[in-house]
């Protein structure tokens, strides 16, 4: 979901005030039964000097994911997506 490219995303967000070119988001494996969830930012020059601001959108789009779910329609066509090019 921190990963969605539409409209409402964390990255039309950052996209919106200059301080992203792109945002990847997903697990990569640590350790035998382990992994790490990372969230890549590739920041514009602006975008380094609101690194903090864009730390707390983060976390502001995990704590609304945490409180309000997955939102059914982004959750439906990412499904779909991985379904048809997975």
């Amino acid at each position: 979901m921190l990963g969605h490219e539409g409209e409402g995303s964390l990255l039309s967000a950052l996209k919106a005030k200059g301080w992203c070119n792109s945002l990847v988001s997903g697990l990569r494996p640590a350790a035998r039964g382990f992994s790490i969830f990372n969230i890549l930012v590739d920041l514009t020059e602006e975008g380094i000097k609101h690194i903090e601001d864009i730390v707390l959108l983060v976390f502001q789009c995990i704590n609304m994911l945490k409180l309000k779910g997955p939102i059914k329609w982004i959750y439906d066509v990412i499904n779909e997506i991985n379904y048809n090019f997975m």
